[in-house]
């Protein structure tokens, strides 16, 4: 995925959603669609937006983590012994 802009939006819906911002469609697919139930929403309250970006947070750092240690396993098996 090329490098862009992310932003958390609220759907009509009231999912929140991770979308690209400079993206030339208006109508492309979210990156990412949080639903939360009604129950967590009520323990939750005014926090949805909070807890939905450190939900993305924590996944696009384990996410760069894995890319990262599939990095380091290729370039350590690709490593040339002379």
């Amino acid at each position: 995925m090329a490098e862009s802009l992310l932003e958390l939006i609220e759907l009509e819906n009231g999912d929140v959603a991770l979308k690209a911002v400079d993206t030339d469609r208006q109508d492309e697919d979210p990156i990412v669609i949080l639903k939360f139930s009604e129950q967590s929403l009520d323990l939750m309250q005014e926090a949805k937006m909070v807890i939905a970006q450190a939900m993305i947070e924590a996944g696009m750092l384990a996410y760069s983590e894995l890319i990262q240690d599939r990095l380091a396993t290729a370039a350590e098996e690709n490593a040339t012994i002379h």
